[in-house]
């Protein structure tokens, strides 16, 4: 009760949001929802000093460690310090908590080969397809990764282009013939 009394106090009265989310912390210490309201007051009062922000939200996992917001919100903040290591990490829990989430999903993936981590995404992609994700863009996504290995494995980018063409063949635009053109050349 005191920690979405911190919730529903953090944006108006700050000082009673604080209070209601320590006394929540005295019984549970490391009460997930307390920590995310703190950090989000700590957030809001100094947006450039993020590492009590930080500090609580990874109290807060400790408490709840399928809570998406907190695993995300973690990420983004490693990321705006280039904690790459970290951010990986976050995003990967990330998906844990929320495994069947595609927009996430598709999110973490981007962010894992733009940091140049081509296998963890080929691996994200993967394991939403094994998940049975209805999303046949997961194909494309994982040809993308399959083309950024290093050496590139042009066959997994081939069949994961036929498998979306196979499901969704509307996704087959200019893009597509010249990716698994260039691709099956190879």
């Amino acid at each position: 009760a005191d920690a979405k009394l911190c919730e529903d106090l953090r944006d108006t009265q700050t000082a009673k949001a604080m209070k209601a989310a320590e006394k929540a912390l005295r019984k549970v210490p490391d009460h997930g929802l307390a920590r995310v309201c703190l950090a989000q007051i700590a957030l809001h009062q100094t947006p450039s000093n993020t590492g009590d922000a930080v500090r609580q939200l990874e109290a807060a996992v400790q408490g709840d460690p399928l809570s998406v917001f907190a695993w995300s919100t973690l990420a983004q903040l490693y990321q705006q310090t280039n904690d790459t290591a970290k951010a990986v990490t976050a995003y990967q829990q990330v998906l844990h908590a929320a495994p069947t989430d595609d927009r996430l999903r598709v999110q973490v993936f981007h962010y894992l080969l733009q940091t140049g981590h081509p296998k963890l995404a080929l691996d994200v992609a993967d394991e939403g397809l094994k998940l049975g994700s209805p999303n046949p863009e997961l194909y494309n996504l994982k040809a993308d990764a399959c083309l950024f290995l290093t050496p590139s494995d042009f066959a997994c980018a081939v069949a994961a282009l036929e498998a979306m063409y196979t499901t969704d063949s509307t996704l087959a635009d200019t893009l597509f013939f010249t990716k698994i053109a260039e691709s099956a050349l190879q």
